[in-house]
């Protein structure tokens, strides 16, 4: 506020604390009150994600009551529960799963983040990693050295962090970057928007291009075990199954394990004439899968309402696991 005062230039007052503290601070809640309503108001329609990242209590020991958010969400409304991968929230969510037809995934996040770890424990990646720290560790402990780096680099380096190991290869990367003459580094994407429909074929992606790979297939092993053990879930299958853009390829309807993630839904086989059309089509890749669905799907309605939820989802905790 101050810095936007400053740059309407003369004769604009800055507001009191006063002022900040009651009149814009109360015209804020409202603010932020009517945007809650609104958001509100879609839940009957895509359904909503519950996301909860890790709390602990004075003990040390996990804290969140699923079943409170749920009751004041609607059950109804509430498609599914994503958490942190910890043992105490996998419990939670059996035993959520058991009382509510929600499903409850475990972070997307924190699984490639987990993945991360385990490829920074072989010993040629770990000794990449450790010449990385040392380079930045001493760039940023020098300050007339950091300057220069900065007006030579055009940009920073991102630091290794202690906690999230993506962190790491982001700032290989942008080291490499900066010794190719490029004038950023990777930067994350502040718009929100929903990853069920992707992560799917986003991890089979990557696992054919690492299988391309000579003398990866320790990589591909670590990737594969993360997956089938800790990740992938049938609300994964059904969001890939259910998304326009893949409706069309083939073998997907024939896909046993889509169809096991879809059984408990509805087979999709029975309406895929009546939804292919030129324009169906034509719009798959175009727009988001959900509205997709929402502009296309009134020939099924049932399964309409099904996708449009289930597309609508994340597959994150929280934006503190994006890396």
């Amino acid at each position: 506020m101050i810095v936007a005062a400053q740059q309407a230039g003369q004769g604009v007052a800055i507001p009191s604390p006063y002022e900040i503290k009651h009149k814009y601070l109360d015209m804020k809640h409202t603010d932020m009150q009517a945007y809650v309503e609104k958001v509100k108001e879609d839940w009957g329609v895509y359904g909503c994600t519950i996301m909860s990242d890790g709390w602990t209590g004075p003990a040390r020991l996990s804290m969140i009551n699923f079943m409170d958010v749920i009751k004041e969400v609607g059950p109804s409304n509430v498609v599914h529960i994503v958490t942190d991968n910890g043992s105490a929230f996998v419990k939670a969510g059996e035993m959520m799963m058991e009382q509510y037809p929600i499903y409850w995934t475990p972070c997307a996040a924190h699984c490639i983040d987990l993945i991360f770890e385990d490829i920074g424990k072989q010993g040629s990646v770990a000794n990449v990693i450790n010449k990385t720290r040392k380079l930045t560790s001493y760039i940023y402990n020098h300050g007339w050295l950091l300057a220069h780096m900065r007006i030579f680099c055009q940009g920073d380096l991102v630091r290794p962090s202690a906690t999230q190991f993506a962190t790491n290869y982001i700032t290989i990367n942008s080291i490499l970057n900066k010794k190719a003459g490029l004038r950023h580094f990777l930067q994350v994407r502040n718009e929100v928007v929903p990853t069920m429909p992707i992560l799917y074929d986003m991890f089979h992606i990557m696992k054919e291009k690492i299988s391309k790979l000579k003398g990866k297939k320790w990589l591909l092993k670590i990737i594969n075990h993360r997956w089938d053990v800790t990740l992938s879930r049938p609300l994964h299958q059904a969001a890939h199954y259910l998304n326009p853009r893949y409706q069309y390829e083939t073998g997907v309807g024939h896909n046993k394990e889509l169809l096991s993630g879809l059984q408990h839904v509805i087979n999709f086989r029975y309406y895929r004439k009546t939804l292919r059309t030129e324009i169906t089509v034509r719009s798959r890749k175009s727009i988001p899968p959900a509205e997709w669905w929402n502009l296309h799907g009134d020939s099924a309605p049932n399964l309409q309402k099904i996708a449009m939820r289930i597309l609508s989802q994340t597959a994150s905790s929280s934006a503190c696991e994006r890396n």
